[in-house]
């Protein structure tokens, strides 16, 4: 069984800069369930814009907790009211409880 959980994330252009010039590998969000984890920044390059980045992701990992795929769900920010900035929002489109195989990166 896999595991899933969704976020919204936005990064500027300039807060890209950080990542491109190696001095950030790692971004860290909190999920809309609630929980912090974090993934490596190059999971992202397939939505890099000129503006940045921005938007509702999910984030997969198979049975065995490894990742698995990276998809934006939609662009720009979360409609109900969700937060904004890194990482930002409240609410989960999945089931709360934190589940296993988020604590350490991928």
């Amino acid at each position: 069984m896999s595991t899933s959980a969704r976020f919204y994330l936005k990064i500027s252009a300039e807060g890209l800069l950080e990542y491109y010039q190696g001095r950030k590998q790692f971004v860290r969000v909190q999920t809309f369930q609630g929980y912090s984890l974090r993934f490596r920044a190059d999971h992202l390059r397939r939505w890099v814009t000129p503006h940045g980045i921005d938007g509702v992701f999910e984030i997969r990992f198979d049975e065995h907790r490894s990742f698995k795929e990276l998809v934006m769900v939609s662009r720009g920010p979360v409609s109900s009211g969700g937060g904004g900035g890194q990482g930002g929002g409240s609410r989960g489109s999945r089931g709360g409880g934190r589940p296993g195989g988020f604590s350490t990166s991928v």
